[in-house]
């Protein structure tokens, strides 16, 4: 079993990409001024369309996996995630400037 599923909410990315790119403009001359605000830009539905990919989706998919590992008592799960949980979003309150988006990484990175 290899549970490797995502979602984003694109209509959220669409409000989202035109703020990160004035930033980006403002950056390359200066001080950010345009708040990204993707936290409160995010609404309920959206976040509850991700959670239930990233979260119910492997949540059933490992459970009817394992119904029908455990009667062979045999198997294998391999659960993978973005990297984006140890790189964090292209802009948060706390970095002065937009960063790389997640991308691949050769292993794992120390916590800054």
């Amino acid at each position: 079993m290899v549970n490797n599923s995502g979602a984003l909410a694109m209509s959220h990315v669409a409000r989202v990409k035109p703020l990160i790119e004035r930033q980006q403009a403002e950056q390359a001359v200066g001080p950010i001024k345009t708040p990204l605000e993707a936290l409160v830009r995010l609404t309920d539905e959206e976040w509850r369309f991700v959670m239930s990919v990233h979260l119910d989706g492997t949540f059933f998919g490992t459970r009817a996996a394992v119904k029908r590992m455990a009667p062979r008592r045999a198997g294998t799960m391999v659960n993978m995630a973005s990297i984006c949980g140890i790189e964090g979003a292209r802009v948060t309150p706390t970095t002065p400037r937009p960063r790389p988006a997640c991308s691949a990484s050769p292993g794992p990175q120390p916590r800054r």
